[in-house]
Parts: C-alpha cells; structure tokens; sequence
C-alpha cells in the first residue's frame, strides 16, 4: 500500500492494513512527519505498536518500480513539495492509468499545506511533470474530483 501523502483521508487506515501485515510505502518527508509531527502542522501520528508507520520509503531521485504477480507494474512517483511535502503519484503502466493524490484537483482552487511543506512552485512541477510522463491515452483521476478522460487535458494545455 503507498500513502500519496500526510493527510489523515491518505493515512488513517495504515494501522488496520499494517496489523494485517500489509507493506506501507511512502515518501521519506512522509514518514518523517508522521513518527515527528510538527506542532502546528495537522499530520497525526499512528499510535505506538499499531502497524501504521510506512516501513518502506523512497525519496525524489527516481520512481519505485513494483512489479505484481498478474503482471502489472506499478510506479511509485515522487512529486516535489506540492500539496504536502511527502506527495506521489501512482502509475499502472499496463493499465496505463495515473493517481495523481491530491496534489491537483480538477475543480476549485488548489490546496496547498504549506503547514505540512506544500508549495505552489511544487505544485506546478508536479502539473509539468505529470505531463511528460508517457502514455497518450491514459485516465487519470484525483483523489478529490472525477476522472480525466482518456486523451483530454490533465493540468494545463502544453503551448
């Protein structure tokens, strides 16, 4: 299982699926945050014991690449300090399908948590980088919002 970052709607269930002995994946600054909460920041902290802290982590140098016994590879993408400072993408490239958390929605204004690291300048990286990943015809969908239609725009029209 891979948090796509800090916020309690990502994280809340780590404890039940780590009982379970589920692997948790996420960002280095994820993790972080979550075994230091900061005081003013609203990440919470998984009670002691309760399987809830990611156990594998990665930071911004290059995906995760993780390969399923039916065959689907499955990319975590680190994002740079957009929505939250420990952001990612989630890539099923056989699917060829795109979840792209929280770091943009297709409604509204952005939410950026500069309490817990978000950027503006992260969240347009993000925007570039979710572009120029490859697949033309993929689906994309936001944790917040409805799904991207195959072939139409994601975050901003390349000019």
């Amino acid at each position: 299982m891979a948090n796509t970052h800090i916020h309690g709607d990502h994280t809340a269930g780590n404890p039940f699926f780590g009982k379970m002995g589920v692997v948790i994946f996420a960002r280095e600054e994820l993790r972080e945050q979550m075994v230091h909460p900061l005081g003013w920041a609203t990440a919470t902290r998984p009670p002691e014991g309760s399987g809830g802290i990611p156990v594998v982590t990665y930071g911004m140098v290059r995906p995760v690449k993780l390969h399923s016994e039916a065959g689907e590879v499955i990319d975590l993408i680190p994002v740079r300090a957009a929505h939250t400072a420990g952001d990612t993408m989630i890539r099923f490239e056989n699917a060829n399908v795109i979840m792209i958390g929280d770091f943009y929605r297709n409604y509204g204004y952005p939410f950026i948590d500069r309490a817990n690291g978000g950027t503006l300048n992260g969240m347009l990286e993000g925007c570039d980088q979710l572009m120029k990943l490859p697949g033309r015809t993929r689906r994309s969908f936001q944790a917040h919002g409805t799904w991207d239609q195959a072939d139409g725009p994601l975050c901003l029209t390349p000019t």
